[in-house]
């Protein structure tokens, strides 16, 4: 055990002069400033030595310890999420070297699309969220300070367990509420890197058993069930995702995530009648975890079969036809939200109805870009910072996205698709939305705009002579990069379908 505290120490080695001044004050404040730092997710290593500090004063308090566990689960996520960002960059590297090439030899021709545009930079470098530093570890050298950081995690929680105040039922409470979503913060990005942390004999159905527990004190019982749904609803998201990613076959992991997202349903539906709440929003969040749920069930039926396949269009159109009046009333009561209304046109596409869904867009169009309602999840606030906001954005909107600039042009839509394109383009940089999410958007912007200009380019070539209106081109000079990569993928395209 000392080897191992020694090793740990040498991961919050770095003491910098404020920090050095902290540890000599008074026990209050060193546990009041640790705390503050700690719930805004910043200099977590400082804060490890703070903590450490007041436990070597204090060692039979078991909050101080859960404490300590929280800043040692957040720094593995940091840790994490920097090498994950890491990996994206090198592959997006890897993509825009052949830009720059093509920028570099376009200045020197007028004619080309890239001449004269800014040159194209590559990513900007990783930093890690704590505390703003430049990330420079290696891949092995990541997950052996993850794996520490994460074992010191999960031996605070063992420590601190053994040190609750015998019939207490505030402390279990808390001690429940906060090692269980402690343990889910560990699962999801260290686990994917250092997969020592959690044996294999673990299943992420006994974290879960934990917060369930709170279901039974009475102190903890009005919110526990909203807690709990929450707690399954993200967990779930992750579970077993690398299992998933390798050809979304294996029928166990698809059973037991419908099984999980049917008791988040559940759970979260018998809480908002316990207080009597029925907003559209609530409405909205039911409607997006039922369509997940048949979505996951269509996934299960086709898993595991030799003759495996991903579910049919009609398939799926079954599950995105229901529940149009929430849509409605959402953006109903959201007057001015262009995004809002786009997603009340998703449901009118999947229902067949084309004249309202047009309106819709058009009608989006018209508005500001607003942004996806969003909810935080039932996280306790020493580790809320590393739990994304969920935003409501239904599975089928990217679907939409697709659709809609796949197929504008032979629809003589074009004006209004470049509208739509650019307003949920604006929407993703609303600086209120978690950055994860705002990825996730930012992703289906960037799908939507290389599918669009490769429908440009190709209506271009078929129709010669016929002008597209003054928005394509304004579009274009907005997106060089994009249209000079379409231009090379239709010419691919058409090379390999001769």
């Amino acid at each position: 055990m000392k080897r191992r505290v020694f090793l740990f120490f040498s991961l919050a080695q770095a003491q910098t002069p404020s920090i050095t001044l902290s540890l000599k004050e008074p026990f209050d404040r060193r546990l009041e400033l640790a705390r503050k730092k700690l719930e805004r997710g910043q200099h977590l290593n400082q804060v490890i030595l703070l903590l450490e500090s007041c436990i070597k004063e204090k060692p039979d308090r078991y909050d101080l310890h859960l404490d300590l566990a929280c800043a040692c689960a957040g720094r593995a996520h940091v840790l994490a999420k920097a090498q994950i960002d890491t990996m994206v960059r090198e592959k997006n590297i890897e993509k825009l070297t052949e830009d720059r090439e093509d920028w570099k030899k376009a200045q020197t021709s007028p004619e080309s699309i890239l001449y004269k545009t800014p040159e194209i930079l590559f990513p900007a470098v990783i930093h890690t969220i704590d505390d703003g530093l430049l990330f420079k570890l290696s891949l092995e050298e990541t997950k052996n300070k993850i794996q520490i950081y994460s074992e010191r995690a999960l031996s605070e929680i063992s420590i601190a367990e053994k040190l609750l105040p015998v019939d207490s039922e505030k402390d279990q409470v808390q001690f429940n509420y906060v090692s269980a979503w402690i343990q889910a913060i560990l699962w999801r990005y260290p686990r994917s890197l250092a997969e020592k942390i959690f044996p294999k004999e673990i299943k992420v159905e006994e974290i879960i058993q934990i917060i369930e527990k709170l279901s039974n004190f009475e102190s903890s019982m009005s919110k526990s069930k909203l807690i709990i749904s929450d707690f399954i609803c993200h967990i779930n998201e992750y579970k077993d995702f690398q299992s998933l990613n390798r050809g979304l076959k294996n029928k166990l992991v698809y059973s037991s995530k419908t099984e999980l997202s049917e008791k988040t349903i559940r759970l979260f539906r018998e809480y908002m009648d316990s207080i009597k709440n029925s907003s559209p929003v609530s409405a909205l969040r039911i409607s997006i975890l039922n369509q997940d749920n048949k979505r996951q069930k269509l996934f299960e039926k086709s898993a595991g079969k030799k003759d495996y396949s991903s579910p049919t269009l009609e398939e799926t159109s079954l599950i995105f036809e229901s529940d149009l009046s929430v849509y409605e009333n959402i953006a109903n009561d959201n007057q001015n939200n262009s995004v809002l209304w786009y997603c009340y046109a998703t449901k009118l596409l999947w229902n067949n109805k084309m004249k309202e869904y047009w309106e819709a867009i058009i009608k989006g169009n018209a508005m500001q870009a607003g942004g996806f309602l969003e909810y935080s999840l039932s996280a306790p606030k020493q580790i809320a910072w590393a739990v994304p906001t969920q935003v409501l954005i239904p599975k089928d909107f990217e679907i939409l996205m697709s659709s809609i600039t796949s197929g504008s042009l032979e629809q003589d839509h074009v004006s209004e698709v470049i509208q739509f394109v650019s307003k949920v383009e604006e929407a993703s940089n609303n600086k209120n939305h978690a950055f994860e999410n705002k990825k996730k958007l930012k992703d289906a912007v960037f799908w939507a705009k290389t599918m669009l200009l490769s429908q440009i380019v190709l209506f271009s070539e078929k129709n010669p002579d016929k002008n597209l209106p003054e928005e394509v081109g304004d579009f274009l000079r907005k997106n060089p990069v994009l249209y000079n990569r379409a231009i090379k993928s239709v010419a691919l395209f058409k090379k390999f379908n001769k």
